[in-house]
């Protein structure tokens, strides 16, 4: 339920676009294998990154895409996935335009970041992070990114909630009770000094906080969807709760039933966190 959760989540901010996806049981040859989320794929088309003439970015520290660079100041891995035939020319404009934002945000480069970035994209971003508590934003790992060749560059669509996410507070170690969970991640913690991040931080969760309560029946509705398939599935491919984080209690792996409430307390607990360090924001 994690990526569908977390997509849910996406959904009710500004982002242009979030993967669509449905829950499937797997029969091959007539043999069930159990229960996949099924999810559309991030790329540029009408129908998902509706841009003609775009770079789509992965920030990801598997590095291994033909086109890539480090950036200037954070070292941060940056994969072009699109367009695949990218000349050299158009590898060394999108590495300096993001070498850029860097100088503007860390070095000396005296321009306003919001010529360069969508900043309500980062906002949104950053907020569907913090209250699904995913943690692959600081490695980073799967973080996507585009740029309009004409245009700024925008953060999303987000992808990926299997790590870290919804963790009972006892097995997450990145919880501060005096501060946000991510603002270590990517460029976060230097959007925090810059005012026009902060009041569309502000304004953003004031406009979105009564959607994401709705997140709750989503989550009560996949959950009833798939309890039978997730049981069986499990008969079918054992968990080795040695490699979990979540859906853990002590050294037992959770029931179902207990699972799911796991996760819509840690959510809960998610929102009035970030209620209270948003109020605390000058």
């Amino acid at each position: 339920m994690r990526n569908a959760v977390g997509f849910e989540i996406a959904r009710k901010t500004d982002l242009e676009w979030t993967p669509q996806g449905k829950f499937v049981e797997l029969v091959v040859n007539g043999e069930w294998l159990g229960n996949y989320y099924v999810c559309e794929k991030i790329k540029l088309g009408k129908n998902q990154i509706n841009y003609d003439d775009a770079f789509l970015l992965e920030f990801d520290s598997y590095f291994d895409q033909q086109h890539k660079f480090r950036t200037k100041i954070k070292n941060f891995p940056v994969n072009i996935l699109e367009p695949e035939d990218i000349k050299e020319s158009e590898l060394a404009y999108v590495q300096s335009y993001i070498d850029s934002i860097e100088s503007i945000l860390y070095g000396d480069l005296d321009k306003n970041i919001c010529e360069y970035i969508d900043v309500g994209s980062f906002v949104d971003l950053f907020l569907v992070f913090e209250l699904t508590g995913g943690r692959e934003i600081v490695m980073p790992k799967s973080i996507y990114m585009y740029k309009p060749k004409n245009g700024r560059l925008i953060a999303g669509p987000v992808w990926d909630f299997d790590w870290s996410t919804f963790m009972l507070p006892e097995r997450d170690p990145w919880i501060n009770e005096n501060g946000f969970r991510n603002t270590d991640a990517i460029w976060f913690e230097a959007l925090f000094k810059e005012t026009e991040f902060v009041d569309s931080l502000k304004s953003r969760w004031g406009r979105y906080r009564n959607d994401f309560e709705s997140v709750f029946a989503f989550m009560d509705s996949v959950a009833q969807d798939i309890e039978s398939s997730s049981k069986e599935t499990y008969n079918r491919w054992p968990i080795d709760i040695s490699l979990l984080g979540s859906d853990v209690a002590g050294d037992e792996l959770l029931d179902y039933q207990e699972a799911v409430e796991s996760m819509k307390e840690v959510y809960s607990q998610n929102l009035k966190r970030t209620d209270i360090q948003i109020s605390r924001l000058p």
